[in-house]
């Protein structure tokens, strides 16, 4: 379970090493991340979760993990973005295939992002750090706003390069 008070990402990711890499970056910097282990009995779940009435915060992210770019990777996407109660949160497609199809599909799927997975674990923990410092601190959707600039101006310099200044 997430810390409420922390911005959070919804990761969901099949594979342990790469999850925990994700937890371990992504608490770096005081962002909280909920795990589904599973695109579909996993996600069924976590939808299930998010539609009762105490329903947990919705996420800033979502993470999806796409290894195959198979179709339960592609149904996962689609799930999400058809739902009228998580459609608007944006999904960063997070994927080993540099097939242009695959990506391409991935946008008509519904991704606002697709990123190519380094193999190299540094790597790979400083582009999640980028992509959380962008999508919790600049990003804009109709259930946050400009608030979210407060207390992350460190991250921002550190992982946008001074892309925005604190104001």
């Amino acid at each position: 379970m997430t810390n409420p008070a922390l911005p959070s990402i919804l990761l969901i990711e099949q594979n342990e090493s790469d999850a925990q890499l994700t937890v371990e970056a992504l608490q770096a910097d005081h962002v909280g991340c909920r795990i589904v282990a599973d695109h579909a009995d996993g996600l069924t779940a976590w939808l299930d979760e998010f539609r009762r009435p105490e329903r947990p915060a919705s996420p800033c992210v979502i993470f999806l993990s796409f290894r195959q770019g198979n179709e339960t990777d592609f149904g996962a996407l689609r799930r999400i973005k058809s739902d009228p109660d998580t459609r608007r949160i944006p999904v960063v497609v997070i994927t080993d295939q540099r097939d242009s199809d695959v990506i391409a599909r991935a946008y008509d799927a519904g991704a606002n992002s697709v990123v190519t997975r380094s193999l190299e674990p540094a790597k790979f923990q400083d582009v999640l750090r980028r992509l959380a410092a962008y999508w919790i601190a600049l990003n804009q959707t109709p259930h946050t706003g400009p608030h979210r600039l407060r207390g992350w101006t460190g991250l921002l310099g550190v992982h946008l390069g001074g892309w925005v200044s604190a104001a």
